[in-house]
């Protein structure tokens, strides 16, 4: 709530997990034939292709050490 609290959104969307009303469910198709109605995959789609996520090398390094850590 805080985070949401934070932007300036006009509407919120709630997307359902699953038709049964249960906990700890998802129901992954009608999950995302929820985001596809709402226009949501669309927009990632076009979003990712558009404007590729792009880390600089440093951030990588940083991100990723532990990955090349030697064994000794």
């Amino acid at each position: 709530m805080k985070g949401l609290s934070e932007t300036q959104s006009r509407y919120i969307r709630c997307v359902k997990p699953n038709t049964k009303k249960k906990k700890l469910m998802m129901e992954h198709v009608a999950t995302l034939e929820q985001l596809r109605c709402a226009g949501v995959v669309a927009a990632v789609t076009i979003s990712r292709s558009a404007y590729p996520t792009k880390l600089e090398y440093s951030d990588v390094l940083h991100r990723y050490a532990m990955l090349n850590e030697k064994k000794t």
